[in-house]
């Protein structure tokens, strides 16, 4: 199939795909480098995360398991770690076809349905992840002494929300898609 891309006499869109695609590009770079480098610290120190998810210091077992918790954290962080370098990877790159012009393009389409899926799966995974990470950090305490932390957050709707708006967008381009294939037919 064709792809529609812009035409010449648009080139004010041209450019301003070009800065928006410019600024995806700044903001991927910078999210990567804060969920990893956010992971590493919490890695680094058990506690942090701890406090960040309300258990604070007392959840953590005394003694010499902190490399334990470390190795459970890293189980527990690691999913969401590549399901959001792959959604910023598949962002970027929808981005760049964008900047060069190409818009209504099936592959697009199959693009942003990707994007759609992995941000429902983040939104799902964000939901389980504080429990795992609450069950990560107890889980060397005394019988009686554990603790279960179940969280359920409107960002979490919010991400499952909008990777709804993302698939129907998807449907949107492809049958945009469709329909400018078609009418290059009939020309």
């Amino acid at each position: 199939m064709a792809s529609q891309t812009l035409s010449p006499q648009a080139p004010s869109l041209h450019a301003s795909l070009r800065r928006i695609a410019n600024a995806v590009s700044w903001t991927v770079a910078f999210g990567l480098l804060l969920a990893f480098g956010g992971s590493i610290y919490f890695l680094m120190a058990p506690h942090a995360i701890s406090a960040f998810i309300g258990l604070g210091d007392a959840c953590l077992a005394p003694g010499p398991v902190a490399d334990n918790v470390r190795l459970r954290l890293l189980f527990v962080l690691l999913p969401g770690l590549v399901l959001f370098a792959l959604v910023a990877v598949q962002i970027r790159a929808l981005f760049r076809r964008f900047s060069l012009g190409v818009i209504l393009d099936e592959r697009n389409a199959r693009q942003l349905s990707i994007i759609g899926w992995l941000v429902i799966t983040g939104g799902v995974l964000s939901m389980a992840e504080r429990t795992l990470i609450g069950l990560a950090l107890t889980l060397d305490r005394a019988a009686g002494q554990k603790q279960l932390v179940l969280s359920l957050s409107t960002s979490d709707v919010i991400l499952v929300l909008f990777g709804l708006f993302v698939l129907a967008f998807a449907y949107v381009i492809g049958e945009g898609a469709r329909i400018a294939d078609e009418n290059r037919g009939f020309v």
